[in-house]
């Protein structure tokens, strides 16, 4: 993660320096995904990176704090001209309370 907004911060109970230095692997991030929801959002990353396209999914996470938020995650891959390098470009919206009504 090169960058992030201080709302994603804030969803994950976080300040943007926290998530910098925490999310410095897919591992990391995966480790905060509730158990439940973990093996799929897995495997939609690995068929992502796998086909370099992007996805759209929801999921679960568990706060450091023990809060339980649902996230909609929407990833972009972007390619360079040439098609040699990509990087993504993804949203995380918190739908905890749509969820909960």
């Amino acid at each position: 993660m090169l960058s992030c907004s201080a709302q994603l911060a804030q969803i994950y109970g976080m300040t943007v320096p926290e998530v910098l230095d925490f999310f410095i692997s897919t591992e990391a991030e995966t480790g905060l995904i509730h158990p439940g929801d973990k093996a799929r959002y897995r495997k939609i990353i690995n068929d992502s990176n796998a086909l370099s396209k992007g996805f759209n999914v929801e999921y679960r996470i568990i706060t450091l704090s023990g809060d339980t938020r649902h996230l909609y995650e929407h990833s972009e891959v972007v390619l360079d001209s040439d098609c040699s390098s990509s990087y993504s470009f993804v949203t995380i919206q918190d739908i905890t309370k749509r969820k909960q009504a």
